[in-house]
């Protein structure tokens, strides 16, 4: 007898920065019946003021009684609040988490918090059964509170947001663009015939029996210019020094930030 397969049921599992706010990471938690939260805080200069409310936070979600909610600490290693690294980290959840329902609160930790939780669910969300930024309208605002006191009291609504879709380049063209980094930083001038070996060496074939000339060296640089080169220039992610006649190629400021959350 064959053994009785178990259903497999998807988790709601929550991405939440932590700033100085208590109810406004925890209320959500209870209303939305989360099963885990990953609880995101950097180590910056208010790391030990942010331990205490992580600390709070995590009695809070102790006491749930029957729904127990996981939660995991994470962000740490990071030691200031930059976007693009916050990305990264995100999408590390993202792809930890995929087949789950995910849940971003951007209405907790830093404003970058906030813009890294939009557009990571907007361009991440491909992979994953759905990806929702929501925002915490709380009861009352603090004024003036006093050490270890939290901003914001209470959850008077969870408003969800639109969650539209950002295009993310191809992982063939990201790939062929972490090479070029690659041999950027072994201090070798990247020009066409470079690039075209080290893609040799790593098994990517560039031609195929399609190509004109696919025998000779003109067929890969027609492939290497068509396939990786040309979508990489209309993402804006290189550029090519045209001063020489073996041109190099050259990573934007907006191909580096790429790398930094789309590859590891």
């Amino acid at each position: 007898m064959e053994p009785v397969k178990q259903p497999s049921y998807s988790r709601r599992v929550h991405i939440a920065p932590v700033g100085f706010e208590i109810d406004r990471v925890v209320e959500p938690l209870k209303r939305m019946e989360a099963d885990k939260v990953y609880l995101f805080a950097e180590k910056t200069d208010k790391a030990e003021k942010l331990k205490h409310f992580i600390s709070e936070i995590e009695k809070e979600l102790d006491k749930q009684g029957n729904k127990k909610i996981e939660h995991e600490k994470c962000g740490w290693e990071l030691h200031e609040i930059e976007l693009y690294a916050t990305l990264r980290e995100y999408r590390k959840i993202i792809e930890k988490e995929a087949g789950n329902d995910i849940f971003i609160n951007v209405s907790t930790g830093s404003k970058i918090h906030a813009i890294a939780g939009m557009i990571a669910s907007m361009i991440f969300k491909n992979g994953t059964k759905g990806i929702m930024p929501y925002y915490v309208i709380p009861e009352e605002y603090v004024d003036r509170p006093a050490d270890n006191e939290q901003y914001t009291r209470g959850c008077r609504e969870i408003k969800t947001l639109p969650n539209y879709r950002i295009e993310k380049p191809p992982d063939e063209i990201i790939d062929v663009l972490a090479r070029i980094s690659r041999i950027e930083k072994d201090n070798i001038p990247v020009t066409k015939k470079i690039l075209i070996k080290e893609l040799t060496k790593d098994g990517i074939k560039l031609t195929t029996v399609s190509d004109q000339d696919s025998k000779n060296d003109a067929g890969k640089y027609n492939a290497l210019q068509r396939k990786y080169l040309k979508p990489l220039k209309d993402w804006e992610y290189i550029k090519l020094d045209e001063r020489s006649k073996r041109p190099r190629i050259e990573i934007t400021e907006e191909g580096r930030n790429a790398l930094m959350f789309l590859r590891d």
